[in-house]
């Protein structure tokens, strides 16, 4: 969702919707993917979630996250489907979603029940992470991320209608969940 028209306001959103406009503009022949937030960016919060801490503030509305690995086989289907047409294909917006709406609360749980103890939101305090984001980016970045933030807590980061049937059937299978997701992540942990 990060080419949304409702995240204009968030300097690498806006960067992507910008392109999008011109894609449509030009009458390119392009399919634009719009990847949801992935499940991947939590295992970058493993030293908190090992502490018993879920710190990424993503609210109450929820997350249709989704799996990299989603997006890289979404994205090969159609780069293949392209490169083999005998004509040319018409534009194409493939929103890519998980396959539930997660809340902060909800992967707390999850995360309570793979690692077999218990994980606490740590909370919709937008300055206090975007401060402790100060530490490891740029202010500009880390401010870019606060709105990004602001802005899944007041709208949430949802699939556009229709969005995960249309995967599924692309894919001929179902969607990973987040928890495949976190119990991989935690069995890899194990073994670091």
């Amino acid at each position: 969702m990060c080419g949304c028209p409702t995240l204009v306001d968030v300097p690498h959103a806006a960067a992507k919707f910008a392109a999008e406009r011109m894609i449509e503009t030009m009458d390119l022949p392009a399919t634009i993917l719009r990847p949801n937030y992935f499940f991947q960016n939590d295992a970058a919060t493993k030293d908190a979630l090992l502490q018993g801490i879920y710190a990424i503030p993503i609210g109450s509305v929820g997350a249709a996250m989704v799996d990299i690995r989603d997006i890289a086989e979404v994205a090969a289907i159609e780069l293949l489907k392209r490169e083999r047409a005998s004509e040319r294909l018409p534009r194409d917006l493939i929103d890519i979603s998980g396959p539930e709406i997660l809340t902060a609360d909800a992967i707390a749980a999850i995360w309570t029940d793979v690692l077999g103890k218990p994980i606490a939101y740590v909370g919709d305090d937008l300055d206090a992470y975007a401060k402790q984001l100060g530490v490891y980016l740029s202010a500009e970045m880390a401010y870019d991320l606060k709105l990004m933030l602001e802005a899944w807590q007041k709208i949430g980061v949802l699939p556009m209608p229709g969005a995960v049937d249309r995967l599924v059937a692309m894919l001929d299978r179902p969607l990973r969940t987040y928890r495949a997701f976190a119990e991989e992540t935690a069995a890899q942990w194990q073994r670091d």
